[in-house]
């Protein structure tokens, strides 16, 4: 498994690469998530009970996601699928929380690619940033 992008694309070149705004300065978008094979591992830091559901920047190198369910009865998890699926565009059946089940960071499954996850995360990180 590799970080951020595969294929021969290298992380951090051109303006698809990298987000400048979020945490104070610029980023790799490759760092919050794992390139396998078939799909993507990212990273991700819930902070459950939130008064609304947004991405809200990023949380060392995990994607922070604010959800209004609570971690109840996996009633979260739950909500964070329903959310990931709409914030990246894909269906619910290709995003799959794979570690973190009791935790606030989780490990999700998205089954896209390393250069299209980093597109709709750049999307979503630039829109939560104002």
């Amino acid at each position: 498994m590799q970080k951020g992008f595969s294929g021969g694309v290298l992380r951090g070149t051109g303006a698809d690469a990298s987000v400048s705004g979020w945490m104070g300065g610029m980023r790799d978008i490759g760092e919050l998530f794992d390139v396998a094979e078939d799909a993507c591992f990212l990273r991700v830091h819930v902070q459950p009970g939130a008064g609304r559901d947004a991405v809200s920047g990023v949380h060392g190198d995990a994607l922070k996601v604010r959800l209004r369910a609570r971690a109840k009865g996996g009633e979260a998890n739950a909500a964070l699928q329903r959310f990931l699926s709409e914030a990246l565009l894909f269906s619910r059946s290709g995003v799959d929380l794979v570690s973190g089940q009791k935790s606030r960071i989780k490990r999700v499954r998205v089954e896209l690619s390393g250069p299209l996850l980093a597109d709709r995360l750049t999307a979503l990180l630039e829109d939560s940033s104002g």
